[in-house]
């Protein structure tokens, strides 16, 4: 969520200083059904698995569908209980054989929105908005919420902004 203090500070958005983007998740269109059915959420628990015995357990077998099932069910989706305001959802890819830089280039769901930290760099921030001028994507500052513990969409326009004078 782009509205999480948490997310904001220094775990993800550089103390207020990055961006968040929001995708429009298409479950029934067929060009995205790969992504939608291979998006997973995190499972929090209190317990770490051991991966080092499973994955010792499988060391000579060929890789099943079962056996990696097993790897991301209790690997890759595991995070500590302390991370659940997270929220998080992870997606999982199978990975080519030979890797080349286009492997790691894949259609992503459309981007409904660019929330720029009200921290960022007059700099990052222009570039940003650029880039969403240019690929006609809306986008907005976040600010401090006065009234609750969350940020919200800033109401001024970031080209009409005293606080960032950007120069186009």
């Amino acid at each position: 969520t782009p509205y999480s203090q948490l997310m904001w500070g220094g775990a993800y958005a550089n103390f207020h200083k990055g961006f968040c983007v929001e995708y429009t998740i298409l479950s029934q269109d067929l060009q995205y059904q790969d992504l939608f059915l291979n998006l997973f959420p995190m499972i929090y628990c209190k317990i770490r698995p051991n991966m080092t015995k499973r994955l010792a357990k499988i060391e000579n077998k060929e890789l099943t569908k079962e056996i990696l099932w097993d790897i991301y069910f209790h690997g890759a989706l595991r995070k500590s209980i302390d991370w659940a305001f997270q929220n998080e959802w992870r997606l999982l890819l199978p990975m080519k054989k030979h890797l080349t830089s286009d492997s790691y280039c894949i259609p992503f769901f459309p981007i409904t929105k660019v929330f720029l930290g009200n921290r960022m760099s007059q700099e990052s921030r222009k570039e940003i908005i650029e880039i969403c001028h240019d690929r006609k994507i809306p986008y907005s500052g976040v600010v401090r919420n006065p009234n609750v513990f969350e940020m919200q969409e800033c109401p001024t326009k970031c080209e009409d902004c005293t606080k960032h004078t950007l120069i186009f």
